[in-house]
């Protein structure tokens, strides 16, 4: 976790797509732990930083993940309750200024979201809850690993929204239009605008607006033996019995 203010190393750049995500609910304080810095275009990581004294905090093991981790433990228990829900959940909702009430149902998106292999509205929850209070601190692995959720790693990458090639949009919300997505370099620009040309690496959702899609030359593809790591040729050289994860070679 890297602080993006001044004095800090800023080397924590993130997606837009986090911050404008549908996780979030309502005016979620968390959010704007994600910061947009206009000047170079980027979004940022502004967790743990004292302004005042430039300092940065590295936590060893956060409260609110045991929290999460307990209520996790309990909805795989199949013994989750409101009980449970009130001592973990929403105690870290209401202190971000998030309505802490217990769903009564499960969220479609967040369902969608996981390919729709949970309905569970505990589960859910926890994971949205995680997916935010624990945003850039290096967790999601571990919790994507845990969740059997490696095939989230195949789906295509989102920006933001475009409506159309060829407008200049105020991306930075400054009044002043500074992004214009196209298909060929312009041979006359228009000065303080930068030109995203879409090709190899960008495409739009729906050919000439829709959500950008990145990296579309990446041929993401999972491997459930990757769920375990191999065991080490040291390891095995001082022990061949103890033999390789399923799905790995031993050389």
């Amino acid at each position: 976790m890297m602080s993006a203010r001044e004095g800090g190393r800023a080397m924590c750049p993130t997606s837009p797509t986090l911050y404008n995500s549908k996780f979030w609910k309502g005016d979620d304080k968390r959010r704007n732990l994600v910061l947009y810095r206009a000047s170079d275009d980027y979004y940022f990581c502004d967790k743990y930083q004292n302004p005042q004294t430039r300092e940065e905090y590295a936590p060893i093991l956060r409260y609110a993940e045991v929290l999460l981790n307990y209520a996790e433990a309990k909805a795989e228990l199949g013994e989750f309750s409101e009980t449970v829900w009130n001592a973990t959940v929403r105690l870290l909702r209401e202190r971000a200024g998030v309505d802490g009430k217990m769903p009564d149902s499960y969220d479609p998106y967040m369902a969608g979201y996981f390919l729709n292999t949970v309905t569970d509205m505990a589960l859910l929850e926890i994971r949205r809850e995680r997916g935010i209070e624990l945003l850039l601190e290096n967790c999601r692995w571990d919790d994507d690993m845990r969740w059997g959720m490696g095939k989230l790693l195949e789906q295509p990458w989102y920006g933001v929204y475009v409506g159309e090639l060829g407008k200049v949009y105020d991306m930075d919300g400054d009044g002043t239009g500074d992004v214009c997505f196209v298909r060929e370099s312009p041979s006359v620009s228009e000065p303080g605008v930068t030109y995203r040309v879409l090709g190899n690496d960008y495409t739009l959702t729906d050919g000439d607006s829709g959500y950008i899609e990145c990296y579309i030359r990446m041929n993401r593809k999972w491997d459930d033996k990757k769920y375990v790591r191999p065991i080490p040729t040291t390891a095995l050289n001082d022990n061949p019995a103890l033999g390789q994860n399923p799905g790995w070679k031993t050389k």
